[in-house]
């Protein structure tokens, strides 16, 4: 299984990869320049980024399904590294305000719902997180 990347620290990736100006270099790729690609990463030789390709990956949660719904909310599915799924569920909240002079103004606002866990007690109906189990 690769290893997340973004797991390890500016040292401790100078630990592990060497010459130790490439990952300075890396780590500004992906903290700075927001790389999500190591291909991405061109002042590194192309043999440097096969390999990171190979022990490492910087997109730890892959897109599996995107659902728009009738309200206007938005569901996520992402599968993690390990093959297990977590969502994401963006939720529009409608908000009128009701001034003096009688007028209403109608606002849209967003609330983001994120499982940070594989499983959940909670059960919001929306939510299909629970049905991984606790």
């Amino acid at each position: 299984m690769k290893k997340i990347l973004q797991d390890y620290s500016k040292e401790e990736l100078a630990d592990m990869i060497k010459p130790s100006f490439r990952a300075k270099q890396i780590y500004n790729w992906v903290y700075h320049k927001y790389a999500s690609d190591f291909d991405e990463m061109q002042n590194l030789p192309k043999a440097m980024r096969l390999e990171l390709e190979e022990k490492f990956t910087l997109t730890p949660l892959k897109t599996v399904l995107v659902q728009d719904s009738i309200d206007g909310s938005r569901k996520y599915l992402f599968e993690l590294y390990d093959g297990h799924t977590v969502e994401a569920v963006l939720l529009l909240m409608r908000e009128e305000q009701y001034h003096d002079d009688g007028s209403v103004k109608h606002q849209r606002r967003y609330t983001v719902c994120i499982s940070s866990q594989v499983g959940c007690k909670v059960g919001c109906a929306f939510c299909l997180t629970a049905k991984g189990g606790f």
